[in-house]
């Protein structure tokens, strides 16, 4: 069906959220959003059959930390580090489909969720370093940096076990993993 491949954005996004963090579902963007699940619609993307093959569909997210632009001092100091976040994006115009079927769009959003699952540990982290009014820079990114290690080798995890979706009985074991793993976190939740 698919591998995964992450499009790690390492440009800063035109995109701004107001301090409530509303949900931005423009022509190119969505924000996870726990009731609004992807649709193929979503997947305005085009297949560079030189990258992906024989893959059927890729589901590409970014774990942005916001605010994007945050001030930092000489010392390493971020000023504001107070309004810290974490936001989990599907872009729409990277991610592409080839085959409308329902359960390969059950394991695209799979891939979604597991971002966010994710995004919550980093947000976790970030309150506690918020906490201990830890206000180093580097503290704050070495926390984004680990949970995006753990991030993509869980997603390769979930690929290899569900045989890339295609093992529906694995896909729901997941689902449900991931599900229980989201209530675990659910007061980081935006």
């Amino acid at each position: 069906m698919k591998h995964l491949t992450v499009l790690f954005l390492l440009f800063t996004s035109a995109i701004t959220l107001s301090q409530q963090h509303e949900i931005i579902d423009s022509d190119e963007i969505l924000s996870w959003d726990p009731v609004r699940r992807l649709t193929w619609e979503d997947f305005k993307g085009t297949k560079d059959p030189n990258k992906f093959g024989l893959n059927d569909a890729m589901t590409t997210y970014k774990l942005e930390i916001l605010p994007e632009m945050v001030p930092v001092d000489e010392d390493d100091n971020i000023h504001g580090y107070d309004k810290m976040d974490i936001a989990t994006y599907f872009y729409k115009k990277k991610s592409w489909m080839v085959k409308r079927d329902v359960n390969l769009l059950v394991y695209e959003q799979l891939h979604f969720d597991i971002a966010e699952l994710f995004a919550r540990m980093m947000r976790r982290g970030f309150e506690e370093l918020k906490r201990k009014k830890i206000s180093k820079f580097n503290d704050y990114q070495r926390v984004y940096a680990d949970f995006w290690r753990y991030c993509k080798s869980y997603q390769q995890e979930m690929n290899a076990e569900t045989q890339n979706g295609r093992d529906q009985e694995a896909v729901q074991q997941w689902i449900d993993k991931i599900y229980k793993e989201l209530k675990e976190v659910e007061a980081y939740a935006k």
